[in-house]
């Protein structure tokens, strides 16, 4: 090989598995963990499956929990991790 190429493949050179291009998908809407949290009264609650780090989702509930004067508590479940408004 001559000074400074590799091996490797250009990036022009990669299959990257892409499928056909289309018209009219939608895009789906995303619901985000804290407008729910908003949203929520005491005693109710909501799982988040596609997100299965506690520890981030504990602390988006500490933070909005300060910003707007409620309490929440998170568990990780064996589906997702689950958020409940307890004040």
């Amino acid at each position: 090989m001559a000074d400074g190429e590799s091996d490797r493949p250009r990036l022009s050179q990669v299959s990257w598995g892409v499928g056909e291009i289309e018209d009219d998908v939608p895009v789906p809407r995303v619901t985000r963990a804290r407008s729910r949290m908003r949203d929520l009264k005491v005693g109710q609650s909501f799982l988040v499956t596609n997100y299965t780090r506690e520890r981030s989702v504990r602390e988006l509930a500490y933070q909005i929990g300060i910003k707007l004067d409620r309490k929440f508590t998170v568990r990780q479940m064996s589906e997702g991790v689950r958020v409940w408004r307890i004040q």
